[in-house]
């Protein structure tokens, strides 16, 4: 089963080093995990269209780019917001998408093991990436509540999805902007460019409408699970990074860019290179 990676990117993004991660981080991770797994289709990286000349040249046939514009115009203007830009970035990439599903990674991702089929798709499903806290993020599910004209703003039962990296079905997204399109009469880039969302909780209120969650997604994170993140409130964020490299239990990594660890010393770590100091901003 093949499946399409998209990255949205963005030199305006929180400390602007969004390239450097990619660059430095994730790209050569999924050379080193994913490339030769034959699980990948193609790799769309999504920019701003003036970002585009500082994407690192990298010899990938496989690898396109789409600029922002290309997905939100002609309401571009409405996206003042770059993080809530870059949700939405998520959701009308769909209609670029070949595949069935499509593997959404940030800038902060990486990929920790070599990928094989059944790591991404156990069973024939796709991996979800569990949110891992039933109490988490309440404003994120009442604001998609509204916009889907959900009378219960409260999150949906637990377990349920997370935050970046996860695998998105191409047709329920398509889906999902086709109901909010017919909701508020109006084009559904309007739609998310004049209102507060988040793109995974929007989703997964969508699918609870049109299907049971375990007939698409593999929801049992207990040998493995999608990705295992390093956050702002971590007490010993190299520490934490180190733990998860070698307990190895995830697909995925991501620390925080909020953490302000430079990117190299994340890169040298991922390669298991360095064990010593920290380069870590105070």
């Amino acid at each position: 089963m093949k499946t399409t990676i998209v990255i949205p990117i963005s030199s305006q993004a929180r400390d602007g080093l969004d390239f450097r991660r990619f660059e430095k981080v994730l790209y050569p991770s999924l050379l080193r995990h994913v490339r030769g797994s034959g699980l990948i289709h193609d790799v769309i990286i999504v920019c701003p269209a003036g970002d585009r000349r500082k994407i690192p040249h990298v010899p990938e046939p496989l690898m396109r780019v789409v600029t922002d514009q290309d997905l939100l115009d002609p309401f571009t203007n409405l996206y003042t917001d770059s993080w809530l830009r870059q949700q939405a970035l998520k959701l009308f990439i769909h209609a670029r998408v070949a595949t069935d599903t499509y593997l959404v990674l940030d800038a902060d991702c990486f990929a920790v093991k070599d990928l094989r089929e059944p790591d991404l798709f156990p069973e024939g499903k796709a991996r979800l990436g569990l949110e891992e806290s039933e109490v988490a993020h309440f404003e994120w599910w009442a604001q998609s509540s509204e916009l889907l004209e959900r009378e219960d703003t409260s999150p949906p039962e637990w377990p349920y999805i997370g935050v970046t990296p996860q695998i998105l079905y191409t047709r329920i997204v398509a889906g999902l902007l086709t109901e909010l399109e017919n909701i508020h009469q109006m084009d559904p880039k309007e739609v998310l460019g004049k209102n507060k969302f988040t793109e995974f909780t929007l989703y997964w209120l969508y699918l609870l409408r049109t299907t049971r969650p375990e007939e698409l997604y593999y929801m049992d994170n207990t040998r493995l699970s999608l990705s295992k993140a390093v956050w702002a409130t971590s007490q010993s964020p190299i520490t934490d990074l180190k733990k998860l490299l070698v307990e190895g239990r995830t697909c995925f990594g991501l620390v925080q860019s909020i953490l302000g660890i430079d990117p190299e010393y994340i890169a040298e770590l991922v390669e298991g290179k360095r064990h010593g100091t920290s380069k870590a901003k105070p």
